[in-house]
């Protein structure tokens, strides 16, 4: 309705005044997050978060700094009483330095201190803090600086005062003069009473005080620690040996993190006995309480055997203030892709078997772990079980989880020392991917299963996960060589021969000459030949026969059902309860991960099967079987327990009438041996009457 262009242009531009301001409302209130639904102890938490990782564009790092504190001045952390707030700050390849980071944390804490005092809405609520400074520019001497700013030490030489009070001044053309006052005073104070705080001596808060602020996770990995001083190693066994949680105006704050991160930092043995030292003398003093509770060590290679053992002999020797509590010495320990061999792996299962207590979750995957280690791993848990129960400890479980994943030397024999430790209620759950388990191992974790419901209080969740391992008889398919491998060139062999023995062939026929039956190559030619001397039922037979033998979901199944003789059966359900579908409840529940294992329908229907069987025996049993060739989602579904209980009986009926064949065939196996071995015997007999061993023709 414009009457000149002028106006329409005018009338254009405030619409796009008007929709950019409601776009930038609408993704502002999309970033804002929303109080997580949930029960009981997180029913009032939710997550802040503040990213500005991958930053280059900042000319200063103390821009950076700016934009980190203000936005957290900005959050509005008010929450109901007992409630719980999780800010994550990921400031991660931002190139900032060591001084840069220590000013970052210090304003920080100091800005969050703030705020808990000025508003007082956080009377019996905590402020979690997850630190990101990976994939920075910090040296050892500024990750022992770190390190020893959560202690509470500080130098007095520091300029650290001085680089602070320039940042906030800079910055007064965007804060007002009075918040800039009041931040310059706050970090005065936080220095003063830091340095007040060395001096004092060590104390823990009690477990009923509320603390407002933690540091709950610290990330520094992808950072170039190697060549570690000695700085820096007393430093990490100055943090790992605890300290007092502090109190700074009122508002307590515990600075140590739980979680420590130093992924593929170039660490290495001397760094783990620094460690190991300071968790000895943990827990020797009332600082157990507040210091490092997780350690992710994952990708420094050159932590190997030694470190492994520096660590599992602090493990082993360290206990808690109280003996007997359930609380452990370290609750993760990652020391995935650490070259680590079986005499760490055999370290730590002494660590296991002496100190049942030590660790609640190890993580050893793509190590040089090999049966031995594993077989190790196995009898320490089995072993812990049974120190905890005559120390009267009612629970079993060792390890709420153990990864084994990619260590290709790990196979039926260590597998089977694991299956025991998961029999007898030790760990809750396992991990052992693309390893070289086969059918015998599948087999001793599908016993394991059903010895699990023969004693009560080895019952609960399980999860088993045995992705990788190749179970089915599906052969996996290989990608070609290069174009001049030996693989590419035998195949181009072999086709041109097979083309000329065509050519032939065609020829000579037209020529009324037959050549009878040919092969192109080796095993077509066994294919010919079998194919003459066998029927196509005593062929079948025998694939089953052999596919029953050599596929480990099939073996997983078969102990489940029980399907072998009858002495075997007795043994394994003597003690095992079975369920009465009327009155009795799933007592446990198992999830099986068997995904990429080259299954071929004959074992999904034999695990369909296994899922049936194991509801006799109280046992809510699931599969993930995603990942394998020629599967549709229902099957994958059904097999998750999601809508396809008639696809599942399905499935299991056409398993039970293969089993059925299988039997009928070994019987007819077994009468066929039994009159071979009559006839033979026959004959024997039948020859021996005509021997005449009296009679000397030469005589004659």
């Amino acid at each position: 309705r414009c009457k000149s262009k002028r106006e329409l242009k005018g009338t254009m531009t405030r619409w796009h005044h008007l929709l950019s301001t409601a776009l930038l409302l609408a993704l502002a209130t999309a970033a804002t997050p929303t109080q997580a639904s949930a029960t009981g102890a997180n029913q009032h938490r939710h997550q802040e978060s503040i990213q500005y990782s991958h930053t280059f564009h900042h000319s200063k790092s103390s821009t950076l700094i700016d934009l980190v504190v203000s936005d957290a001045r900005r959050k509005e952390f008010s929450t109901d009483i007992g409630g719980e707030i999780i800010l994550e700050v990921d400031v991660s390849s931002s190139r900032l330095d060591d001084e840069s980071i220590l000013i970052l944390v210090e304003r920080l804490v100091s800005t969050l201190r703030d705020d808990v005092k000025s508003r007082g809405n956080l009377k019996n609520g905590t402020i979690n803090v997850k630190l990101g400074l990976g994939m920075n520019r910090m040296s050892p001497v500024g990750a022992s600086k770190l390190f020893e700013w959560f202690m509470g030490v500080r130098d007095q030489n520091t300029t650290m005062l001085a680089t602070i009070s320039s940042a906030v001044l800079s910055n007064s053309n965007e804060v007002e003069k009075d918040d800039a006052t009041t931040v310059e005073a706050g970090q005065i104070e936080t220095i003063n009473s830091l340095q007040s705080n060395t001096t004092a001596s060590a104390s823990v808060i009690p477990v009923k005080e509320t603390v407002n602020i933690t540091v709950e996770e610290v990330d520094l990995s992808f950072m170039n620690f190697s060549g570690h001083g000695l700085q820096l190693l007393n430093s990490v066994r100055k943090l790992f040996e605890g300290g007092r949680i502090q109190t700074q105006n009122g508002v307590m704050m515990r600075l140590i993190p739980r979680v420590i991160k130093m992924e593929n930092s170039g660490v290495g043995p001397a760094f783990c006995r620094s460690i190991g030292r300071g968790i000895l003398n943990s827990a020797e003093t009332d600082a157990f309480v507040n210091r490092p509770r997780s350690l992710h060590l994952g990708g420094n290679c050159a932590i190997g055997d030694a470190g492994t053992v520096a660590l599992a002999a602090a493990l082993r020797l360290g206990t808690p203030p109280n003996k007997y509590t359930k609380d452990a010495l370290i609750d993760e320990l990652d020391l995935s892709s650490c070259n680590v061999g079986d005499a760490g792996a055999e370290a730590l299962a002494l660590a296991l078997a002496f100190n049942p207590y030590c660790l609640a979750l190890l993580d050893l995957s793509n190590n040089q772990v090999t049966d031995e280690g594993a077989k190790a791993l196995g009898r320490a848990l089995v072993e812990a079980s049974r120190v905890k129960f005559s120390r009267g400890d009612e629970s079993a479980l060792v390890l709420k989880e153990l990864v084994l994943d990619n260590n290709s030397a790990l196979g039926d024999e260590g597998a089977n020392a694991l299956a025991k430790a998961v029999a007898c209620g030790a760990i809750r759950s396992i991990s052992i991917r693309s390893c070289s388990v086969r059918a015998e191992g599948a087999a001793a974790f599908g016993k394991a299963i059903i010895s699990l419901t023969s004693n009560k209080k080895h019952r609960g969740f399980v999860s088993i996960d045995l992705s990788g391992n190749q179970f089915g008889t599906i052969k996996p398919r290989k990608k070609k060589g290069a174009a001049y491998s030996a693989t590419l060139i035998r195949d181009k062999a072999s086709s041109h021969i097979g083309f000329i023995g065509k050519s032939i062939q065609s020829r000579l026929k037209g020529a009324g000459v037959s050549m009878g039956i040919t092969a192109e190559s080796d095993d077509d030619e066994e294919n010919v030949m079998s194919g003459l001397i066998d029927s196509p039922e005593e062929a079948e037979t025998e694939n089953l026969i052999e596919s029953s033998t050599r596929c480990g979901a099939r073996s997983f199944a078969g102990e489940i059902l029980n399907d072998g003789d009858d002495e075997r059966k007795g043994k394994l359900r003597k003690d095992v309860v079975f369920r009465n579908e009327e009155t009795d409840d799933i007592i446990s529940n198992v999830r099986i991960g068997m995904r990429q294992c080259c299954l071929d329908s004959g074992a999904i229907d034999a695990l369909s099967a296994a899922i049936i069987g194991a509801r006799k025996v109280l046992v809510d049993l699931s599969i993930d079987v995603s990942m394998n060739p020629d599967l549709d989602s229902a099957v994958e579904n059904a097999l998750l327990g999601v809508n396809g209980a008639k696809l599942l009986s399905k499935l299991a009926d056409r398993h039970l009438n293969a089993l059925e064949l299988l039997q009928h065939s070994r019987k007819r196996a077994e009468l066929a041996a039994a009159a071979a071995a009559s006839r033979v015997h026959t004959e024997i007999g039948f020859g021996s009457a005509f021997d005449d061993y009296d009679y000397d023709y030469d005589t004659c």
